[in-house]
């Protein structure tokens, strides 16, 4: 979600699941599209229970960096991870041909011919189809979110390297819920850690099929998010420096 980034052509059908009423998952049913370590370690001692302390998670990978070095950081752990860059531009670039190439029920309508979803929707199918060609391709490797405190895209034996995916019909930003700029300490999900930011175009009669705009990888620490100032605000943003130094362009390259 192999080939050339862009070219694959993902054949298939995306039908609309709905296991029970309050639960509906969009599911690729042919084509190639078919934990992270917590913040604290409460580990549990024999005997009477008793009050743990927490331990607190290695400091950030840009501490004590200056701002003018961090560029170097993030290319330092983009060149550790185990996805390189090519396949990940492959991959979304492929997950993003299938939204709409696949079929919805039995009268076969597709996105952008009928359906022109808003960008909440496209970003939910990227948030599915990335993961699930990463863990179609490495079952031992990878699987998708399935917990709360999971990342989108889970590493089962180096939780280190899950990765958070972020999507917008922005021009260049991404953006979190309010809950990224607040205490980390209380939050299910690490919010430190690998990010894949991808921008896309929006879906309407007049451009029916977008294109992805920018895709980004890096890394970002819980305190890059700033929440809104308003009281009311419900989402958080990232500061010029942090988005052009923590996240890296990998396409277009």
């Amino acid at each position: 979600m192999r080939g050339a980034p862009g070219n694959g052509q993902p054949s298939g059908n995306l039908s609309v699941r709905c296991g029970r009423r309050d639960h509906c998952a969009f599911r690729q049913i042919a084509g190639p599209l078919a934990s992270r370590p917590r913040r604290w370690d409460l580990s549990s001692t024999p005997g009477p229970a008793k009050r743990q302390e927490p331990q607190m998670a290695s400091a950030s990978p840009y501490s004590g960096t200056p701002a003018s070095g961090w560029r170097h950081v993030t290319e330092q752990l983009i060149a550790k991870h185990p996805l390189k860059s090519a396949e990940l531009v492959e991959v979304v670039l492929l997950s993003w041909d299938a939204i709409f190439v696949s079929r919805i029920g039995p009268r076969a309508f597709r996105i952008g011919a009928d359906i022109f979803p808003k960008p909440q929707i496209l970003g939910f199918l990227l948030h599915e189809l990335i993961p699930l060609e990463f863990q179609s391709r490495y079952p031992k490797l990878w699987r998708l979110e399935e917990k709360a405190s999971d990342q989108d895209l889970v590493h089962l034996t180096r939780p280190q390297f899950s990765i958070e995916i972020k999507t917008s019909s922005s021009v260049r930003s991404i953006f979190g819920n309010r809950s990224y700029a607040q205490d980390s300490n209380t939050s299910k999900k690490d919010k430190a850690g690998y990010y894949l930011a991808i921008n896309f175009g929006k879906c309407t009669r007049a451009q029916p099929r977008p294109s992805i705009t920018v895709i980004r990888f890096g890394w970002l620490d819980h305190t890059d998010w700033k929440g809104q100032a308003a009281a009311t605000g419900q989402q958080a943003r990232l500061e010029r420096t942090v988005e052009e130094r923590k996240l890296l362009r990998l396409y277009p390259s």
